[in-house]
């Protein structure tokens, strides 16, 4: 995770490695760059793992390690910082990243689908708990009209 803090002038990128699905270690992470670059204006939730496998030979464990990493990780940075920035008075956006399958499904994907639908859900959620502190931001859906799916074929546009 990277920390972006308009405050904060110069090229210089901070970085802080940590295990998102441990609260702890993303705790540390979070005091280290907050100490040295203030609470972030923007905070990008893209943690992301899979294993490509059919489900039937997904293990337990398997399963456990994506959900960790890709739901527990996002409720982790984000209840970390979001608590920061209520105690402090700051706002911020907040942006996570998902995945077409995470709706629609996929051959292969089982736990990454299940766990970028728990993001998103999750973010919703986190939308009406921090929004009713005013500055800080998760984008709202915008209603888009429909459009025909194309598929690019051998060059050529299939509808």
């Amino acid at each position: 995770y990277f920390i972006l803090n308009k405050n904060y002038q110069g090229n210089k990128v901070l970085y802080h490695t940590a295990d998102v699905r441990d609260p702890e270690s993303v705790k540390l992470a979070l005091d280290n760059l907050v100490s040295v670059a203030g609470l972030p204006d923007i905070v990008i939730n893209n943690a992301a793992g899979n294993f490509i496998s059919p489900f039937e030979r997904l293990s337990p464990n398997g399963w456990k390690v994506i959900i960790d990493i890709v739901l527990n990780g996002t409720a982790n940075v984000t209840l970390d910082v979001g608590k920061r920035l209520i105690d402090a008075g700051k706002g911020a956006n907040f942006l996570s990243i998902s995945t077409t399958y995470a709706k629609n499904g996929s051959g292969f994907v089982a736990a990454s689908a299940a766990a970028k639908s728990g993001v998103e859900a999750l973010t919703k959620f986190f939308s009406f708990l921090f929004n009713m502190n005013p500055s800080i931001n998760f984008p709202k859906k915008k209603k888009k009209k429909k459009k025909k799916d194309l598929l690019l074929l051998n060059g050529e546009d299939m509808v």
